[in-house]
């Protein structure tokens, strides 16, 4: 399973847990949200990883309009202020 690593081949989830959760008082709930958390970010990573190693030209298309539609939505409600 392909994990958010740093350099050093530590998660960011646990180096996160480390600074932030241990000492706090409600170290035990937090804990398990921030597993939830993590489980799910690693499990979405590596989906778009390996659906983004694996596309084809008509999906690539797909993407590249997603993205100017966005774009263009972004910048016609940007010149309504």
């Amino acid at each position: 399973m392909v994990s958010l690593q740093l350099g050093n081949g530590m998660c960011v989830c646990d180096l996160i847990k480390k600074q932030v959760l241990e000492g706090h008082k409600d170290a035990v709930m937090l804990s398990s949200l921030w597993y939830s958390i993590c489980f799910y970010a690693n499990f979405y990573y590596t989906f778009v990883l390996r659906w983004w190693s694996n596309i084809t030209p008509a999906e690539y298309g797909v993407v590249l309009i997603g993205v100017g539609v966005f774009g263009w939505i972004l910048l016609k409600s940007a010149s309504r202020k």
